[in-house]
């Protein structure tokens, strides 16, 4: 199984967090969240917090095990005016046992995943390390401040760790994929305009998709005729269903070949509470692409 990394490519943390404290405050926010949506039932919100905690069970150092510096100090400097620009980012690469071993470069993919508001969390990686495995995919999850990926430095963060990535795993530029979960979803659309020519498709996972980025001239001619994965949840009440639909209606008029997923009881945390859902259709959808 993959191990996560947290690598720094020139700025270390304003100050350090361990994964425990990260635990701690990412428990935290999801009891505040979940507690303050009025539509909730009591039985998800512990379902929800129940998750959290497994995930980083996982993730907290044991015997042998050096501990993995958080990324949540990068958000909370951007939130009183630290630079959003961070270069760090998050890693899974593959597995020994993994199809992308050196004997086959070739199949290591990428896929870049860009983090929602509140910052860079290490249990979103983490999430997919049994299906990164099985696919052979190096994760790599840039940090960007509080996750304002519509903010200056975004397309130049987001490139810089592509070409970190690739150089350090000897990956197959041709085959990376760009993510985003959240808000995650404003910088998909915008490195997807400017830059399509390296990547093989996009995802969005209850993601912000804005239909003046999603109209613009660059990205309708970079994504006529190529794939996109759109994963949505029916109850989402911060990135209404309405506003995505209108976005894949959008897409498809443009001609992008538009794959949708859709749970109509599944709220905001449509990826933690169904992660093997969405990978298993993402599986069915890698070889299309």
């Amino acid at each position: 199984m993959s191990r996560l990394e947290s690598i720094c490519l020139d700025r270390p943390p304003p100050f350090r967090l361990s994964l425990a404290s990260e635990c701690a405050l990412v428990q935290l926010g999801a009891m505040t969240l979940t507690y303050l949506d009025p539509w909730m039932s009591s039985r998800h919100r512990q379902a929800i917090r129940d998750g959290v905690r497994r995930l980083y069970r996982g993730l907290l150092p044991g015997p042998g095990r050096a501990a993995i510096a958080s990324a949540l100090p990068f958000a909370l400097a951007a939130l009183v005016g630290g630079p959003c620009r961070t270069g760090h980012y998050f890693c899974l690469p593959p597995s020994a046992a993994a199809s992308g071993t050196p004997a086959s470069p070739r199949l290591r993919g990428v896929l870049i995943f860009l983090h929602g508001h509140g910052g860079n969390t290490a249990c979103t990686p983490w999430a997919l390390r049994e299906w990164a495995d099985a696919e052979g995919l190096i994760v790599a999850c840039p940090s960007f401040g509080y996750g304002n990926w519509e903010a200056a430095g975004a397309l130049e963060e987001v490139e810089r760790v592509r070409q970190a990535v690739l150089r350090r795993y000897a990956a197959d530029p041709s085959r990376v994929w760009l993510a985003g979960l959240s808000q995650g979803g404003a910088g998909v659309s915008r490195v997807a305009a400017a830059r399509p020519s390296d990547y093989r498709g996009l995802i969005f996972l209850s993601a912000t998709m804005e239909p003046a980025i999603l109209a613009d001239p660059a990205f309708v001619r970079g994504w006529a005729g190529r794939p996109i994965f759109v994963a949505q949840g029916g109850a989402d009440h911060n990135v209404t269903p309405a506003s995505v639909a209108a976005a894949v209606a959008l897409l498809r008029q443009q001609r992008a070949r538009v794959t949708e997923l859709f749970d109509p009881e599944a709220d905001h945390f449509l990826f933690f509470a169904r992660t093997r859902w969405i990978t298993a259709a993402l599986s069915d959808w890698l070889r299309l692409c």
